[in-house]
């Protein structure tokens, strides 16, 4: 009898006392491919445009490498924005997955995911001069955040 009273849960707030394994496995894999699409999209973008020769073609013409970078940036930004609308109308639409929290705290979690995923593939760029090599290491650096996000 003590042991039934040390033992008493309480109904929680958010959720159920049995939640199902998709609801825990949907954010993880949404986080996750936000982020290893986006990194390998801009890493191979910005690398085909420097062996392509149309880096160097644009710098001749008096354009700033800032100015590239920013345009990739808006272009790329605009590509995640259109990835994480269609990934959260499909898991919440298609697939049936309820949203518990606020989903607005969704939409930017996934929006920022994306561009922390889009800021990684710009730092593999700068370092690899090789396509493979940058999808093996995008691949590489998204590991980790598959095995700390609890999955």
């Amino acid at each position: 009898m003590a042991k039934h009273l040390l033992r008493h849960f309480e109904n929680p707030v958010y959720g159920t006392l049995e939640p199902h394994y998709e609801l825990f496995v949907f954010p993880t894999y949404i986080l996750i491919m936000l982020h290893i699409v986006a990194t390998a999209y801009s890493s191979t973008i910005i690398i085909s445009d420097r062996h392509s020769g149309v880096w160097n073609r644009i710098l001749v013409q008096g354009v700033k490498t800032a100015e590239v970078l920013f345009t990739h940036m808006i272009w790329q930004c605009f590509i995640i924005v259109l990835q994480v609308t269609f990934m959260l109308l499909l898991t919440f639409l298609e697939y049936d997955t309820h949203c518990e929290g606020s989903i607005i705290v969704v939409i930017f979690m996934t929006l920022f995911a994306g561009i922390a995923g889009m800021a990684a593939g710009f730092f593999i760029s700068v370092v690899t001069n090789n396509q493979s090599l940058a999808c093996y290491m995008s691949v590489g650096t998204t590991y980790p955040l598959t095995l700390l996000s609890g999955e």
